[in-house]
């Protein structure tokens, strides 16, 4: 009011408005509401009503009246204890193991030099190991070279906003590649296992005491008034630090002014190393569980994520990709958790959407008192009535837990109306005594053919309707994927698998091939129309944009379901999250016509000669075309001999054509070498992320996987920069001493 005239004029001459000013100022500056740390427990030495007032929370907990800053200020210890759902994972991880195994494993005493371990985490197989799982921590464990626990403990301190600037120079001098050298020879006792970069708090501490004489007790001030930058208290410290310096080790003023200025830049971003060295324990707990006990980690990890069927499908995917296979859920033998098996894990029915756990252990309790259910009639009349419902059995059936009973899930859930009827009638009869009133029906007449009914007849679901169900409720696609029928066509046009996009940079250019899962359609500020989508592989899915202009000329080919392979440049510019900028959307038919450079067919030794060779011969003069035939025969010491069909045999690429020819002669016979990418040019400009510091260690690790023969996930080794798809080609490898591009790598 002193401020502003017309609020002034406004309070002295309006009732209303004075009363509401006048009751503002009564509020202002009281608290509006309290806040409870969520783990934070303060310790004293006594009655903490001797030091501070204490008072209740909404739920009836005694919480302090004091915040954070005034109880440390007057000396209360305040500490976090963390609810970690990791350590429930690890917990559950050693139930199993001495379940399945009988070894019986205590957290604490894991050998701490396991090889298989630190293997794990330099492959940056690290789904689901705690703290390191991320997609930016995977590719920093790529170039990490993980020897230790200390490493472990080093990475988690390093990869943080500030300290990660480090971690190039960090790996440069633990590699041996640069020369370092310490502020003072002192120094060398604080920082040298960190190679002369302080990470720790600790170390901050530990330089005040050995330099300048600091106890425990002013080094932690020190530390405080680093951390917090407080400018006065600053300046006391540093006039105490280089008089310190003085004293203990004769350090010249100059020199300690200096070591102080170091000193408080690496407290600006120190980690508490006690706080690391816990998450780094944790951290090779869960490794260390993953590397040597998969199937039991995996099965640990996935039930504790019940209700997160994303994370289920990471999980999933990551334990296929170890050599794990995950079994659909089954109401005759899924527990209600995941369970496990040799090599296996079983899908938890308390997993599947819609399902529950109540209604999940009613199922198991019900099988585990009666045996396994015969057929939906069986199931819905022993199961506990009150714990199941319709949209439960109807999320069973489509998730295929009824797939044991019968295959045709059409059938059997037409049926669940009149199941679920017979079966809450039974209920009531047997509440009331009365028993069944009627005998069943007669059984037919000898030699009378019965007619079958509209639900025998009935067709299965088509096997996308199956697949969504399946996806929808669990997460993933158990009996297939939506990518399989033009998997072998599409697999030749990528450059990137979808389930490696967060490791390209950002403004690469790059080739995606898979399904059409979804479209969204918006509108411009001005206006003008612009689609997102979400497309799919058997390794993932990403999300692409199509800008106005690429949505007006390619917007009538995106159709659900439609197998495309879309060109354009990756979009990092959100942290962890990739995406990408449609350019070029090609469907696979015009594709296979217009993009492919050379068909091969991979023929058996035995099958270049008789029946086999003259059908080739046939079909080839049937589907004569403009691409050049390569056969490709197994070379007789392993390896493989590529001939190249003279031109006259040249041969179609159409959809059609090659389908015909996997048919005849294999689904994995037929391999195709797509045409490299076309220059694109970036017509916008987009947000640019700044490149991540382990980018060009992806590099490094990409060539010692080519080195040792490993094509797993790399695409472009051959001479183009595009076409082979490594998983097809590892057979390549022993007849070739090495492979390299025409600019030597």
């Amino acid at each position: 009011m002193d401020a502003n005239p017309d609020m002034k004029r406004l309070y002295e001459e309006e009732e209303v408005a004075r009363e509401v000013i006048d009751n503002a100022l009564t509020l202002e500056g009281m608290v509006r509401q309290t806040g409870t740390h969520a783990a934070g427990v303060v310790i004293g030495d006594c009655d903490l009503t001797q030091y501070i007032p204490l008072t209740r929370d909404d739920h009836g907990n005694v919480i302090t009246q004091y915040e954070m800053e005034p109880l440390g200020d007057i000396g209360m210890l305040k500490m976090d204890f963390l609810g970690l759902k990791t350590l429930t994972v690890i917990h559950d991880a050693l139930r199993l193991i001495e379940e399945s195994t009988g070894e019986k494993l205590d957290a604490l005493k894991l050998p701490m030099d396991d090889p298989k371990t630190f293997q794990l985490l330099n492959r940056a197989q690290n789904i689901g190991v705690f703290q390191v799982e991320s997609p930016g921590m995977r590719r920093t464990c790529l170039g990490f070279n993980i020897e230790s626990i200390d490493d472990i403990i080093a990475l988690i301190a390093l990869y943080r906003p500030g300290p990660m600037d480090l971690i190039p120079e960090y790996l440069k001098r633990k590699k041996g590649e640069v020369k370092f050298e310490y502020e003072h020879p002192l120094l060398e006792q604080v920082s040298g296992d960190t190679y002369g970069i302080m990470i720790y708090q600790e170390q901050v501490m530990a330089a005040a005491r050995v330099l300048a004489g600091y106890t425990l007790g002013e080094a932690d001030l020190l530390r405080r008034a680093m951390g917090k930058k407080k400018i006065e208290e600053m300046n006391k410290q540093r006039a105490t630090f280089i008089e310190g310096c003085e004293k203990t080790n004769g350090i010249p003023p100059k020199k300690a002014g200096e070591i102080f200025d170091l000193l408080e830049k690496f407290a600006g971003y120190g980690f508490n190393k006690s706080h690391s060295a816990a998450y780094g324990l944790i951290s090779y707990q869960t490794a260390y569980l993953k590397a040597n006990y998969p199937v039991q980690f995996m099965a640990a990890l996935l039930s504790n994520e019940l209700d997160n069927t994303d994370k289920i499908a990471l999980f999933v995917d990551e334990a296929k990709q170890m050599g794990v296979k995950v079994l659909p859920p089954s109401v005759n033998a899924s527990e209600l958790t995941f369970s496990v098996g040799p090599k296996e894990i079983r899908y938890g029915l308390a997993a599947i959407k819609n399902v529950g756990e109540g209604a999940a252990r009613a199922v198991v309790e019900a099988r585990n008192q009666g045996g396994v259910f015969e057929s939906l009639d069986d199931f819905c009349q022993r199961v506990e009535f009150k714990a199941i419902n319709r949209k439960t059995i109807e999320s069973l059936v489509r998730a295929g837990a009824f797939d044991d009973i019968e295959q045709n899930r059409a059938r059997i859930f037409a049926q669940i109306e009149r199941a679920l009827a017979q079966a809450s009638s039974l209920a009531r009869d047997k509440e009331s005594g009365q028993g069944m009133l009627l005998m069943e029906s007669p059984p037919e007449p000898k030699g009378k053919k019965r007619k079958p009914s509209v639900v025998e007849e009935m067709d299965d679901w088509p096997v996308r309707q199956r697949l969504d169900g399946e996806k929808e409720l669990l997460g993933f696609y158990v009996t297939g994927h939506p990518v399989d029928e033009f998997e072998q066509e599409l697999r030749a046009f990528r450059t990137l698998d979808l389930g490696e996009a967060e490791e390209e940079a950002h403004d690469s250019p790059a080739r995606v091939a898979g399904v059409l899962c979804s479209k969204e359609v918006r509108l411009t500020k001005d206006q003008r129309p612009y689609a997102r989508i979400i497309l799919e592989d058997r390794t993932g899915r990403i999300e692409i944009t199509m800008f106005n202009e690429a949505y007006q000329k390619y917007g009538n080919l995106l159709e659900v379901g439609a197998p495309l392979i879309i060109a354009g440049f990756m979009d990092r510019s959100q942290e962890d999250q990739a995406k990408m900028l449609a350019q070029i959307i090609t469907p696979l038919e015009e594709a296979c016509e217009s993009m492919i450079r050379e068909v091969y067919i991979c023929l058996e030794r035995e099958a270049c000669s008789g029946m086999k060779f003259s059908e080739l011969q046939r079909m080839v003069s049937l589907h004569k075309g403009n691409k050049p035939l390569c056969l490709q025969i197994p070379g007789p010491e392993g390896g493989w001999a590529v001939i190249e069909a003279a031109e006259e045999f040249s041969v179609s690429s159409a959809f059609p054509v090659l389908r015909e020819l996997r048919s005849c002669f294999g689904p994995h016979s037929v391999r195709l070498r797509a045409k490299p990418m076309p220059e694109m040019s970036r017509r916008r400009s987009y947000p640019k992320k700044t490149s991540h510091p382990a980018a060009e260690w992806a590099g490094e690790r990409q060539r010692e996987k080519v080195d040792r023969a490993d094509f797993t996930g790399i695409v472009d080794f051959d001479e183009t920069g595009h076409g082979h798809h490594g998983r097809e080609w590892i057979s390549l490898c022993p007849a070739f001493a090495g492979l390299h591009r025409a600019d030597g790598t």
